[in-house]
């Protein structure tokens, strides 16, 4: 029998992390057993499209709208969203909140996104949180209206270990409760070694030709109170020091295509490009993927991200990345990524302190242990990939009731 699975907690694949993770669970869904998937976003259109290969429907979120979005969703009045949703839980099966990190209180307020799965609760469909970073919440109430979703989950799986200490100490959950698992991102797979080359090709680096790959943020000094000025300067001066430092190609990945201007990493890497004037930096254009960033990390010598999916997509093909970051998501994928070995604060800078103390640009690239680091991954990733699977292998038996 078929399984209708809805998938929400997505935003926009404008957001390559958010590809990278609907993919993902995409792929793993598929895997066990035959199913429809339908996504819910905030702009189906251009997601469909970017999606079609991982075989998902995606429609409006009549769930969570976002004013932001409207222009990229069908026009609808509210009875006919309320329609929509009561025929969606009345056909599905099983509901996969994603999301990564839209329980906490970093964006503001989340509880408008505990609607789809109240909504499944509330149908008698079993409701999967996959894979996430849950908190800090700031607001007790958020954290109660969190605390009485979770507690009604068929399956409730947490991507580090940091979260399940939060849930767990602070929250009050039964560790029970929550697996902890490993962000379904590390299985995507990267774009073949031929479309990787091309790209490589069309930004002048010959085969084998060592570089070095920066993904900035646009919107992390918005998230932190920054000053973007200040932080844009500060990645000028990381620019910078790599190029004297390594005199190889600097790749400036913007993993993020908003449609938004103030969240658009494709206008802060043009920026920094232009700003450095040097021919090694280079801003990488064009309509990528996640696939096709992870495949351009892939053959990185060292990764430096402020988004967390472009950490995610090089650390899971073994590269050394560094954060820069910005909530404690940075901190438990990190640790649980680089093992007790690493010390976290020699693979992690805030952004506060990157912003306010320009020494630290030179701190984070002096004696880095790449080979260290290198072996630390390869050593530790098969049991990452293992930990990702298990946000699957835990659903059958779910999805084999729900269908006998």
């Amino acid at each position: 029998m078929v399984r209708n699975v809805i998938v929400t907690g997505v935003t926009s694949c404008e957001n390559r992390g958010v590809e990278a993770l609907v993919a993902s669970i995409a792929a793993g869904l598929h895997e066990h057993g035959e199913t429809r998937i339908r996504v819910l976003t905030q702009t189906p259109t251009f997601d469909q499209e970017l999606l079609a290969p991982w075989g998902v429907d995606c429609v409006a979120d009549p769930f969570v709208t976002s004013k932001s979005w409207t222009r990229y969703r069908p026009a609808e009045t509210t009875e006919q969203a309320n329609t929509r949703r009561d025929a969606l839980m009345d056909e599905a099966d099983l509901l996969v909140a994603t999301g990564g990190d839209i329980y906490t209180s970093d964006y503001g307020v989340s509880t408008r996104y505990l609607a789809a799965p109240i909504a499944a609760q509330n149908h008698g469909v079993p409701v999967a949180m996959l894979a996430h970073s849950i908190g800090p919440f700031t607001s007790r109430e958020d954290a109660q209206s969190w605390l009485g979703v979770a507690e009604r989950c068929e399956v409730l799986t947490l991507r580090e270990r940091v979260s399940q200490h939060y849930v767990q100490e602070e929250l009050g959950l039964s560790a029970a409760m929550a697996q902890l698992t490993a962000d379904p991102a590390f299985l995507l797979p990267p774009a073949p070694q031929e479309r990787v080359q091309s790209l490589l090709t069309a930004l002048g680096i010959e085969s084998d030709e060592p570089y070095v790959c920066v993904a900035p943020s646009r919107g992390i000094a918005r998230f932190r109170n920054l000053n973007e000025a200040a932080h844009d300067c500060a990645l000028g001066r990381l620019v910078d020091r790599l190029v004297k430092q390594w005199g190889i190609p600097v790749l400036l990945l913007p993993h993020v295509h908003d449609s938004r201007s103030h969240n658009d990493d494709r206008v802060l890497v043009a920026e920094l490009a232009r700003h450095a004037g040097h021919p090694l930096v280079k801003a990488v254009t064009g309509p990528l993927t996640a696939a096709d960033y992870k495949g351009l990390a892939a053959g990185a010598h060292l990764v430096i991200a402020e988004r967390l999916h472009a950490a995610i997509g090089a650390l899971s093909t073994k590269t050394p990345t560094l954060a820069i970051g910005y909530s404690q998501k940075f901190l438990g994928v990190f640790a649980d990524t680089y093992g007790d070995d690493i010390p976290l604060d020699s693979v992690h800078l805030d952004v506060d302190t990157f912003v306010g103390d320009e020494k630290t640009t030179e701190q984070l690239l002096h004696g880095l242990q790449i080979q260290t680091m290198k072996s630390a991954l390869t050593s530790r990733l098969p049991d990452l990939l293992e930990r990702a699977r298990m946000n699957f292998t835990l659903l059958p038996a779910i999805n084999n009731e729900v269908s006998a």
